[in-house]
């Protein structure tokens, strides 16, 4: 035999928006640990090693990575070189060349091809 569903009054089914109640002044919050935070990722612990300095010599990191870059790009290495103009002239917007052989065609309004003018 089929239970039979129990019927609920508008906005009285316990599973309803009407139902739940809001949280009163002074509640505790039900996740009162809030979001848990990330970890460090790869990027920030990078970035905390080229700001810290180098025991040897007291020069921070980075600048040491940077004379390194410029002195193998004076040398001729020309992949360094890339890096070098990359990093300080940003770089080169490569032009989108037009391989398009046939004709082109716009449509504007719905796109129909039935469609007449000023209808």
């Amino acid at each position: 035999m089929a239970e039979e569903k129990k019927k609920y009054a508008p906005g009285k089914h316990p599973n309803s928006i009407a139902a739940l109640k809001p949280r009163k002044k002074g509640q505790p919050s039900p996740n009162p640990k809030g979001r848990p935070r990330r970890g460090l990722t790869i990027s920030d612990a990078m970035r905390e090693i080229l700001q810290s300095k180098d025991p040897a010599d007291g020069k921070r990191i980075a600048d040491k990575v940077a004379q390194t870059i410029i002195g193998a790009a004076l040398k001729g290495n020309y992949q360094m070189m890339q890096i070098l103009l990359d990093r300080v002239e940003g770089k080169v917007l490569q032009p989108i060349e037009n391989k398009l052989t046939g004709d082109v065609q716009f449509v504007i309004g719905r796109g129909y091809a039935n469609d007449k003018p000023g209808v």
